[in-house]
């Protein structure tokens, strides 16, 4: 009943010849192939584990459904789980769901001139197997490639969190005036409630927020003078780069953390969630309502053909400097988090 509108992604041996993948619930499933119940149960859990443990995209994912002359002679319904991966040129086998019914334990019993049966209810039962075949190097392989990102500043690993090497990565921004200590401090309080920690006090903050994001570590925290004097810390996102504020004593008790899309935010979101008691960090609804009003603002310019200022980025001063001397219309200059922050 848990999984019976579930949809599974099929690649049956009769669609080979069009390519096709199905989409079908497991209820459709067992009317249609006639697999029995346990079975399909059992790729429904093991899909779920890839797309919503693993975290990976659903159209990366398929179960290839083997003919009679591929699969074991012993194996009455056998499976693969597909990825596809573009290194390696397509969808690839990185595990399997194969019902080896009695096969094993009819041989032991046999060899062995012993009874393998249970006693169930007081029928003697010779078990059958069902066997979740994953290949582990396959399956790290896998997860390697398809978190593997560059962007135009970056290299990034986006591991899903579960598979993370670290929890978070801690940085004090600077390495004096106790900085230092209270980011050890830090470090303690999230590794005494079972997180793992990753610290470095080494090279500029951006130098340590790219060497967490080339490892996968989720999440990043900066300690800063306002952290000595609030108790709190810059939070930031590996995968969106955004950063908030949070208070030290509730790092360990966040369930959410809101980035958007702007419209359910505008909408009060975050407030909805904190009333029922779900600890989120996000921006009010009056807040977000700001913020989305430039977003409206770009986008009525851009519906209505109104031209947009030039936009341009610089690392140096000395660079913004020259530009702005060089052009006789207004500009509006905005720093990023990190500048301003200098």
């Amino acid at each position: 009943k848990s999984v019976e509108n579930y949809k599974l992604r099929l690649f049956p041996v009769s669609n080979r010849k069009l390519g096709k993948i199905e989409e079908l619930t497991c209820k459709q499933i067992l009317e249609k192939l006639n697999l029995p119940k346990f079975y399909v149960y059992h790729l429904a859990k093991v899909q779920q584990f890839y797309l919503e443990i693993l975290k990976l995209p659903k159209e990366k994912f398929r179960f290839k459904q083997l003919s009679d002359e591929e699969k074991a002679f012993y194996n009455k319904f056998h499976w693969d789980m597909e990825l596809n991966l573009d290194s390696l040129g397509g969808f690839k086998e990185v595990g399997g769901v194969h019902y080896r019914t009695d096969h094993d334990l009819s041989g032991h019993q046999k060899v062995s001139n012993q009874s393998m049966e249970v006693n169930i209810e007081g029928k003697p039962i010779l078990c059958h197997v069902l066997e979740l075949s994953f290949g582990v190097d396959r399956n790290l392989y896998a997860l390697l490639e398809l978190a593997y990102t560059e962007e135009k500043e970056r290299t990034v690993l986006k591991f899903p969190r579960v598979v993370s090497p670290f929890d978070a990565g801690i940085f004090p921004l600077v390495n004096k005036d106790g900085l230092q200590e209270k980011s050890k401090e830090v470090q303690k309080f999230l590794e005494d409630h079972g997180f793992i920690i990753f610290y470095d006090d080494s090279g500029s903050i951006g130098r340590r927020y790219r060497r967490i994001d080339e490892v996968g570590v989720a999440a990043g925290i900066t300690i800063d003078y306002d952290s000595l004097k609030q108790g709190d810390v810059t939070l930031r996102d590996r995968d969106t780069m955004k950063q908030i504020r949070v208070k030290i004593k509730d790092l360990p008790q966040i369930d959410l953390v809101l980035i958007g899309p702007e419209i359910p935010l505008a909408d009060g979101l975050a407030d909805s969630l904190s009333a029922e008691e779900i600890r989120c960090f996000g921006p009010s609804q009056a807040a977000a309502q700001i913020e989305a009003s430039k977003v409206f603002a770009k986008d009525f310019m851009a519906r209505h053909h109104i031209p947009t200022a030039r936009y341009a980025t610089f690392d140096k001063v000395t660079d913004a400097i020259a530009f702005l001397e060089s052009v006789d219309y207004s500009v509006v200059i905005k720093a990023s988090g990190l500048a301003a922050g200098k």
